[in-house]
């Protein structure tokens, strides 16, 4: 077994050997060079002698070297490769020496802070003083003439139309069985009496015009216009009233 170690030890150093023999062996050959150079200088035997003994010594131990390498590369590049090197079993180590393994402490929980919690105060907003809005103008609606019968109708002008000249009355004068209409004209809010303007018209009239009114002749104020259709009985429904203003 120690051969078979020393044996691998020699082939795996031997790189590193070779060179250790390769420098004695010139170190030693250098040396007995040089004892020839003195020897072959000096002039006395004795000293010739000695400086000859020198390079022999110095041949001979760079032989030494020479034949340790020649042993090396033998073992190296010749022995090792032929050996049949015994498999070596490496001790398994016996459980009965097991040793426990520590178990790690427990580490205490980490307390965990309980935020506090932060009472935040509203940021005070101005307040926004209330706009007023205009209320709207509600534009008068002039009254509808009272005419609850669509045969006997004033359409122009309208209630309480201010007037300061000749005016065209338009509407619609057409009943069954008709025979004629009048248009009259009454002073006031509830006129006591009433006067034609014009004549009797015996033609009936549907949209168009009934009778055109001057009030340039009648002093300012309030007054009501009357358009009555009567039929060839001598009866009539109810008159359409219409008031106006005159102004001058």
């Amino acid at each position: 077994m120690i051969l078979f170690q020393l044996v691998r030890i020699i082939s795996k150093y031997s790189f590193w050997l070779y060179g250790l023999c390769g420098l004695g062996i010139i170190y030693y050959i250098w040396i007995a060079v040089q004892a020839r150079r003195e020897a072959g200088r000096t002039i006395f035997t004795l000293e010739r002698e000695t400086t000859a003994g020198q390079a022999y010594r110095a041949l001979s131990v760079a032989l030494v070297f020479a034949v340790i390498a020649s042993v090396i590369f033998f073992i190296a590049d010749v022995l090792e490769p032929r050996l049949d090197f015994p498999a070596i079993e490496e001790p398994t180590p016996s459980s009965a020496l097991s040793i426990a393994t520590p178990s790690p402490s427990p580490v205490p929980p980490t307390m965990t802070p309980i935020p506090t919690p932060t009472r935040v105060r509203p940021t005070p907003r101005p307040q926004e003083e209330p706009t007023e809005t205009p209320a709207p103008t509600a534009t008068p609606v002039p009254p509808a003439p009272i005419c609850p019968n669509p045969g006997v109708q004033v359409t122009s002008p309208g209630m309480d139309a201010i007037l300061n000249g000749p005016v065209q009355i338009l509407g619609t004068a057409n009943i069954p069985n008709f025979q004629y209409y009048k248009v009259e004209v009454g002073s006031g809010e509830n006129p006591t009496s009433w006067s034609i303007f014009s004549d009797i018209h015996k033609s009936s009239i549907a949209g168009g015009l009934l009778d055109i009114w001057d009030p340039s002749a009648y002093p300012p104020g309030v007054y009501k216009l009357r358009l009555t259709v009567v039929d060839n009985t001598g009866n009539y429904p109810l008159p359409c009233e219409v008031r106006v203003i005159v102004e001058h």
